[in-house]
């Protein structure tokens, strides 16, 4: 598993301390002093997220889109990279293999489309969709005919 550099953690943590203020106890003026402290730390925080997803990325197989190969690994989520392809309209419910030998726990889609789309861990009674198990995983898919979904699954 790759490790998160000390430069990284020490955002993460100052970030965690801020969190963890007493926001209540501050009068008008130090809860403004504090929220604007609070937006920096925020900043540091996506910064220091946006590097390790960076860092998580190039240290990936990629293909020739630049974006990580189907089925290679996560380490920083300990998860497994998927690439779906959407083959229908809007809707289109989708099982794949995953891969990672346990139960996943939820999904994250890399692109920032608008698609909506679900990765159904606990199935979906209505639509008959079983949950997800130790072997495969289904997806409702809200995109066009011929997009290309990208998520990592953990």
């Amino acid at each position: 598993m790759t490790a998160i550099p000390n430069n990284k953690l020490s955002i993460l943590s100052a970030a965690r301390k801020i969190l963890n203020r007493n926001f209540s106890l501050y009068n008008k003026a130090s809860t403004e002093e504090s929220l604007t402290e609070l937006q920096f730390a925020i900043r540091d925080l996506m910064q220091a997220v946006i590097e390790l997803q960076t860092a998580q990325f190039g240290s990936r197989t990629l293909d020739s889109d630049g974006q990580p190969r189907h089925g290679s690994r996560c380490e920083l989520l300990n998860g497994q990279f998927l690439r779906l392809l959407q083959t229908a309209a809007a809707g289109m419910i989708l099982r794949v293999p995953h891969g990672l030998g346990r139960k996943p726990q939820g999904a994250i889609f890399v692109q920032q489309g608008l698609d909506n789309n679900l990765a159904l861990i606990a199935g979906d009674t209505a639509a008959s969709i079983l949950p997800a198990d130790e072997t495969s995983i289904a997806f409702r898919l809200n995109g066009a005919n011929g997009n290309l979904h990208i998520c990592v699954i953990y």
